[in-house]
């Protein structure tokens, strides 16, 4: 550094530090990508009614995962109308089944923790958790072993839910708009 510059630093450096540290601090982290402002915060276990059909399921709602799942042990595949369409049924805890027809919309490679991946059949669902409704991609697997019917993933979560890990059961399914 120059004798000039050192000068100058010496007299202005705590000047452009402290402005520098200013402009820092008015700047939020992450501002260019704009606020996250989901439209309501629920626990990690919600119930969740789903349609068609209206059945109310208890579901975990998992930040880790991308897409949701169901539990369908049994789902049998049929062409209908040149498409690939399932059939499936869902128990509640109450013991109220519902069954449902969906076409197949693609075929899902679902990474696993343990043993090599799995492809299920996705299909569309719409789901209700409080009041936000929106029809999301569900992968059809066997979910017997766990302790919840569904899985809740981020592309539903996306802009319209943040999770309260330390609470369960916040809200009751609400929604006014629903899918026929």
């Amino acid at each position: 550094m120059s004798r000039a510059t050192s000068r100058i630093w010496r007299k202005y450096g705590v000047f452009f530090s402290a402005f520098l540290y200013a402009v820092f601090l008015a700047v939020p982290a992450g501002a260019q990508r704009g606020p996250a402002t989901p439209e309501e915060t629920v626990g990690w276990i919600e119930d969740v009614v789903i349609t068609p059909g209206d059945l109310e399921v208890r579901a975990k709602l998992d930040t880790g995962a991308r897409t949701s799942s169901i539990n369908a042990r049994h789902y049998e595949t049929f062409d209908r109308d040149g498409k690939k369409w399932v059939r499936f049924s869902v128990t509640n805890r109450e013991g109220i089944t519902h069954s449902f027809e969906r076409e197949i919309i693609r075929i899902g490679r679902i990474k696993r923790i343990k043993g090599k991946s799995q492809e299920r059949p996705v299909i569309m669902l719409g789901i209700c958790i409080g009041n936000i409704f929106r029809e999301t991609q569900v992968n059809l697997v066997d979910r017997d072993g766990f302790n919840y019917q569904m899985l809740i993933g981020r592309r539903y979560m996306a802009k319209h839910l943040a999770v309260n890990p330390g609470r369960t059961l916040t809200t009751r399914p609400n929604c006014k708009e629903k899918a026929s």
